[in-house]
């Protein structure tokens, strides 16, 4: 996952309407940046997360089972979020019907 989207954001990065963006909207620009590594980040503690838990075994007590599920599901629900949200914006700034260069104007 963190490799499809790392080289989906580089790729975007080379392209003429992102490189416009961060010309003219640089704070546009590194607030996508900063939020596109908060979701690598929170990616990455996911993988981490099921990674622990696929190498012990599940505990007995059910208030750590729970804690554990409920850190699990907030990680989860924050790398979907996210990566709706980048897709999203990344999306509506390359398929605008409009002129490219009013985009921004």
């Amino acid at each position: 996952m963190n490799a499809a989207f790392i080289t989906f954001f580089i790729t975007l990065d080379k392209s003429p309407i992102f490189i416009k963006l961060k010309e003219r909207y640089n704070h546009l620009y590194l607030s996508l940046l900063e939020r596109f590594k908060a979701n690598m980040l929170f990616s990455l503690l996911l993988n981490i997360i099921i990674f622990l838990i696929l190498a012990f075994k599940e505990s007995e007590n059910i208030y750590i089972n729970s804690i554990a599920t409920l850190i699990f599901i907030y990680i989860f629900i924050q790398v979907i979020i996210g990566f709706v949200y980048l897709l999203d914006i990344s999306s509506t700034l390359l398929t605008k019907k409009q002129d490219k260069e009013k985009v921004f104007d």
